[in-house]
């Protein structure tokens, strides 16, 4: 985890790897991690390059150790598998804390996936309207609204 401050502001919370084979978001935001210059920020930046380290790590999109699937373990429990500590460790502690976070994901290695940005619907409509914000700034050749249907991810 690689913490960037500089005043006061917002907290983004920037996160990747969480399946393990899907390595653009984690490499951009290790090179993030090792670039970012304080001066150029405004409030504070958390950036976890390899959420689901130990698969990051194989290189496989659920954990070696409980083939937990990082993005269906939310809300997560402390006393559960490891996915499922890592997950309630984001929860718990990194979540709560941040204004907006983007969680960086690709195909890996079974899916082909199309450049885009997408944000979820939320009962928090102003939250919601910062989100959309975020998909038109990021500028992707396509975008998504997500409604979930499930309880089990990250949002």
């Amino acid at each position: 985890i690689c913490v960037v401050r500089n005043g006061k502001g917002s907290t983004a919370l920037l996160t990747g790897g969480n399946h393990g084979d899907e390595y653009e978001g984690p490499l951009a935001l290790y090179e993030l991690a090792r670039t970012l210059d304080p001066k150029d920020v405004s409030g504070t930046v958390i950036i976890v390059p390899a959420m689901n380290y130990p698969a990051f790590r194989a290189g496989t999109r659920t954990s070696p150790i409980d083939k937990g699937n990082m993005n269906r373990s939310f809300p997560g429990r402390p006393d559960g598998t490891v996915t499922e500590k890592i997950a309630d460790y984001f929860q718990r502690e990194l979540l709560p804390r941040a204004d907006i976070a983007f969680d960086f994901h690709s195909g890996g290695k079974t899916l082909d996936f199309v450049p885009f940005c997408a944000a979820h619907t939320l009962l928090d409509k102003a939250q919601e309207e910062k989100a959309f914000a975020a998909v038109e700034a990021f500028s992707a050749p396509f975008s998504m609204r997500m409604t979930e249907i499930d309880t089990v991810g990250m949002y």
